[in-house]
């Protein structure tokens, strides 16, 4: 498997899903390239399993974070039939980044 760290903004809040008897949470990141502003951001599916109960309240939308985990990339059929593909990640870490409410709460992981 390939390894990949984001560092971006989440996209929309955060949500807690089920899976048998384990909980994760889901989430996208948008990252983009810091050496070439023009160039459009990278949407990421993240899934994290590991304290997804204890981190999930704040991870809202535009929260920072980086994140490290297993790569995959899926493809689909867009709805005018071209080829689409998207990058998913099953997350081995998650971490909050900047913003003193992120500091204060800093001990959750």
């Amino acid at each position: 498997m390939l390894q990949l760290s984001i560092l971006g903004n989440l996209t929309r809040n955060a949500e807690r899903k089920r899976f048998g008897d384990k909980s994760f949470i889901s989430m996208s990141v948008a990252a983009s390239s810091s050496y070439n502003k023009n160039d459009a951001p990278v949407y990421v599916d993240v899934t994290y399993f590991s304290k997804s109960d204890k981190l999930e309240p704040y991870l809202r939308k535009g929260t920072k974070v980086l994140v490290s985990g297993n790569m995959s990339v899926n493809e689909f059929i867009r709805k005018d039939g071209s080829k689409g593909y998207g990058v998913k990640v099953v997350a081995n870490n998650l971490n909050l980044v900047g913003g003193q409410q992120q500091k204060q709460n800093s001990n959750l992981y």
